[in-house]
């Protein structure tokens, strides 16, 4: 979806969590588009997904001990930053 030629999936332990970070060099998404990735079955235009993956790491980041972080700006790719506590 994000026209991408890299992408990179990576795991970092903390003390108390495990950072899951996916980005890429895609064209990367406005702060409207990112807040509107929130929402179940909303999809960019070129999108031939379901409009839930990005839903779902936020489901993900609202449960309690979680939390998620996306940055992008357009034409400057995209990062995700799940927070997933340990044990």
């Amino acid at each position: 979806h994000a026209k991408a030629s890299r992408g990179l999936v990576a795991a970092q332990p903390r003390e108390d969590a495990v950072l899951i970070r996916g980005s890429d060099n895609g064209i990367g998404m406005t702060d409207a588009e990112i807040e509107r990735s929130s929402q179940a079955y909303t999809k960019g235009e070129d999108s031939e997904g379901h409009g839930l993956g990005l839903h779902l790491v936020w489901e993900y980041g609202e449960r309690p001990g979680h939390g998620v972080i996306v940055r992008s700006k357009p034409g400057g790719g995209l990062c995700v930053t799940l927070s997933v506590p340990k044990g």
